[in-house]
């Protein structure tokens, strides 16, 4: 799926497992070329040794419900959505910094994040930023998930690196607008289907989360470009793609052999 623990871990045992694995292993699948990538560059793997096959995308559980007819319950129904883990890579904090200033000028406002309870520095970050109020968290239930994304005005997705990210294919789903850090897959995974920011600068992405709030035909450009790209990830096209794989490493044995 990627490659976190080699770059934002250091945990030798990792690597020296995983170059035993790339060593013996008669094929690798990579989720994304940017993982492909990766597997290159730190273990040497010849580029033929590795085929990149996507995820397919599995609809959500559940239809799109009314926002107060939810169990998980946003700040304001005007929220803007983080969803998942928060520490290190993921770049939450930069998030918060950077879209401070829009939430603290319109009160209706909010950011919503799923995930684990705010931890005490999180908690005096957004106090020290004048916007403790204006920011939740909260357990979405796998059946509410779509809703979430459905009723947020965008989705951002900060974070420096993923494998492939399957929040994006979510958003695209549920119709939800995404802003996207210029960084690992996340070009590849969207495409023109989103708008991207360079995940070290502050000022970027509040202008494009700014813009999107404010250009309504983009963000009918937007979701129109993601259902196209949505259509690009299906489960029949991986399996397919993984089948093809595995039958032509069993004839490779059959001549070896």
């Amino acid at each position: 799926h990627d490659l976190i623990p080699e770059l934002f871990g250091n945990d030798f045992r990792v690597r020296k497992m995983r170059a035993q694995l790339m060593k013996d292993a008669a094929h690798v699948i990579a989720v994304s070329q940017n993982t492909k990538n990766d597997l290159m560059r730190l273990y040497h793997v010849p580029t033929e040794k590795i085929s990149v096959i996507y995820h397919g995308y599995l609809p959500s559980r559940g239809s799109i419900r009314p926002l107060d007819a939810l169990t998980c319950h946003p700040a304001t129904s005007r929220y803007i959505l983080f969803v998942g883990k928060r520490g290190g890579y993921k770049n939450f904090d930069f998030f918060i910094r950077a879209i401070a200033p829009l939430v603290q000028q319109d009160k209706s406002l909010s950011v919503f994040c799923t995930g684990s309870a705010f931890n005490v520095n999180e908690k005096e970050l957004f106090v020290s930023l004048g916007i403790e109020s204006q920011v939740a968290q909260g357990f979405v239930p796998d059946d509410e998930m779509l809703s979430v994304f459905a009723h947020a005005l965008a989705f951002v997705y900060p974070s420096r690196y993923e494998g492939f990210g399957i929040p994006i294919l979510d958003a695209f789903a549920a119709g939800c607008p995404v802003i996207l850090a210029n960084a690992s897959c996340f070009p590849e995974v969207a495409g023109d289907a989103a708008l991207y920011f360079d995940p070290t600068v502050e000022s970027d992405l509040r202008e494009k989360l700014a813009l999107l709030l404010s250009d309504q035909t983009l963000r009918t450009r937007l979701l129109a470009a993601a259902r196209v790209r949505l259509a690009d990830f299906s489960w029949p096209k991986c399996s397919a793609e993984t089948a093809e794989c595995y039958n032509a490493i069993i004839e490779l044995g059959k001549h070896e052999y």
